[in-house]
């Protein structure tokens, strides 16, 4: 039997262990220079968030190299209306919905902001990265519905392989790979013409970012990722359990995403966590398997994020003959526990609903 042992607010706790602490330390040593050598400090301080947001674009890596506020301000300013017009794609808009792509960690944010999306998150730009160069994702924006309402907004994340398929995840990060009839995009009446043209800016997307020679790298990385897949993954996930993340947001209606709690029958609430933990004792080795590209794709990523900074490829060569001598031991120690953890969040919300047509839950109210 797994115990349940990670809660929600225990999952942040975690995150703020592994990337908080870098953030607050950044922030400290740009108080000081703020203090000591900009020469304004109440202006400086203004512009922090600016200079943490677009740090990686500046031409001095390291704000502390800058003489003065006056030459940092004018160079993030310059760095903000070069991103103002590009930070989003508009693909649709009437009066009750826009839909975009944000094309910046900044932009993300912005549009994302009341969601717990992972590529929303202020204190790292990661998990966007990821996302952006394994696929696209795309906001869908209900103007007219209030914040407290998870159908609000969705994020449609396309990948760039053809096996795994586009999912969508709501407000509070309730993920599907199949909407709903009546859940708020199906309704939309150009519903379908605006996945099409979705699709199109995905395909076009990816023809422009694909090189050949790193598309090979990329699924020699993969399959690496396969063979040594159980090394990197599989212990991690018996000693850490991410049961009570799922049954937190679990919910087996087909149409809408109904809480947990609303089971209010105690025969057949017993019988729901005797069948979710049983299913998940069966199925937890094969459904993070190889045979699940979804995650395999992601992990495969931040592999090659680790190949390419700690190991010095180039994914531009061929990188065969030196991936042979790098052993999953070496990558496990530049993989942080919160990074395994939201790769594994992300893709068992996705499991979800394989397990509900499985025992034919469908509670209402």
């Amino acid at each position: 039997m797994i115990k349940i042992v990670i809660t929600e607010s225990e999952k942040k706790e975690i995150l703020s262990l592994y990337l908080g602490e870098g953030l607050e330390h950044t922030k400290n040593l740009y108080k000081s220079w703020a203090k000591n050598k900009s020469g304004n400090f109440d202006e400086s301080m203004k512009i922090m968030d600016d200079v943490l947001n677009y740090q990686k674009q500046l031409s001095k890596k390291d704000f502390a190299n800058y003489s003065s506020y006056d030459e940092l301000k004018k160079e993030i300013d310059v760095i903000k209306q070069k991103h103002k017009a590009t930070d989003v794609t508009r693909l649709y808009e009437d009066n009750d919905l826009l839909v975009i792509a944000p094309n910046t960690h900044e932009a993300s944010c912005k549009y994302g902001a009341g969601s717990k999306w992972c590529t929303t998150s202020k204190d790292t730009d990661s998990y966007w990265d990821r996302h952006n160069k394994t696929g696209t994702e795309f906001f869908w924006i209900f103007k007219k519905i209030p914040q407290t309402n998870p159908e609000h907004k969705y994020s449609y994340h396309i990948k760039n392989n053809n096996t795994s398929a586009p999912d969508w995840c709501n407000a509070i990060n309730q993920c599907t790979a199949s909407l709903g009839s009546l859940s708020y995009p199906k309704q939309h009446p150009k519903y379908d013409e605006i996945l099409k043209k979705l699709k199109e800016f995905h395909n076009e997307r990816e023809y422009v970012i694909s090189d050949k020679i790193e598309t090979k790298n990329n699924s020699i990385i993969k399959n690496w990722c396969k063979n040594n897949f159980e090394d990197l993954i599989s212990n991690y996930i018996n000693n850490f359990s991410l049961k009570e993340y799922i049954i937190s947001f679990v919910s087996f209606n087909g149409e809408t995403f109904i809480p947990i709690e609303m089971i209010d029958d105690d025969e057949g609430r017993e019988k729901f966590f005797y069948d979710l933990e049983k299913y998940l004792l069966e199925n937890i080795n094969t459904d993070f398997d190889e045979d699940n590209e979804n995650l395999i794709d992601n992990l495969a990523y931040v592999v090659k994020e680790i190949m390419e900074k700690d190991f010095n490829l180039d994914m531009k060569s061929p990188i065969n003959d030196k991936l042979k001598n790098i052993s999953s031991s070496d990558i496990k120690k530049y993989i942080s526990k919160s990074e395994l953890e939201e790769l594994l969040l992300e893709d068992i919300d996705l499991t979800l609903d394989g397990m509900a047509a499985e025992f034919g839950y469908s509670y209402e109210y």
